[in-house]
């Protein structure tokens, strides 16, 4: 969640990465790393090439995640609250779980969402 928070006020790089992994979908896991860590993209958007799914929904919703980004600028402490507030009802309601996909644990306060593969890139809550 993190990631996407801080990947949102870069959305123009957003755009570029979408389309750039549209292009190298033949690339995975640690080959798709290495040629990710070439570009000259923020790691949160780096890190989100490995949901491409997040990154095309991100790209298609320009303008949500414009407004995302600068919510997090502007206001990023009512963003935190909010965000660890909605990770922890998810938790209590039992939706975060871990699936053969990705792996769900708690480090104390934190929420920790990381792929399955642990050579892949995770998410904090």
């Amino acid at each position: 969640m993190v990631q996407i928070l801080a990947a949102a006020t870069y959305p123009d790089q957003v755009v570029e990465a979408d389309r750039w992994l549209q292009q190298h979908t033949d690339l995975k896991g640690e080959q798709l790393g290495k040629e990710v860590d070439k570009r000259p993209w923020d790691p949160s958007v780096k890190s989100l090439t490995e949901f491409p799914s997040v990154l095309a929904n991100m790209d298609k919703n320009l303008s949500w995640t414009s407004s995302l980004g600068d919510a997090y600028v502007n206001q990023q402490q009512d963003v935190n609250e909010r965000r660890a507030g909605n990770a922890d009802r998810a938790e209590k309601a039992g939706n975060l779980k871990s699936t053969d996909q990705e792996k769900v644990s708690k480090q104390g306060q934190t929420i920790v969402i990381e792929p399955a593969d642990p050579s892949e890139s995770g998410l904090r809550a």
